[in-house]
């Protein structure tokens, strides 16, 4: 049986997806109800000039976190449930799975 997902390894170099599959990927956790429907609260709660400063800051945030996430992910070829498991252990890591997972179905 060829192992073609490796969800409990390391992903070797040969069977790591390129730029363009994973932008596909990310691009879809930007349009989802949870995203729009923040966003909409955003917008009416804000001035357009703080808003757009919102903007901003926020996409530098995220973008220093996920980069930092990214290069992590790269160089050790892991993915995010066992670098949690490596960083928190086998009990800690369930909180941040069921944070990360509670964050994407709203």
């Amino acid at each position: 049986m060829n192992e073609t997902d490796y969800p409990l390894s390391e992903v070797p170099k040969s069977a790591r997806q390129g730029l363009l599959p994973m932008a596909a990927v990310l691009l879809g956790f930007t349009f989802f109800t949870a995203t729009m429907w923040a966003g909409g609260t955003l917008g009416k709660a804000f001035s357009f000039s703080e808003l757009l400063l919102v903007i901003v800051v926020g996409n530098l945030l995220l973008g220093a976190y996920t980069s930092a996430l990214a290069f992590i992910a790269y160089k050790s070829g892991l993915n995010s449930v066992l670098m949690g498991r490596f960083c928190f252990g086998e009990v800690g890591s369930k909180l941040s799975d069921f944070v990360l997972g509670f964050t994407q179905i709203g």
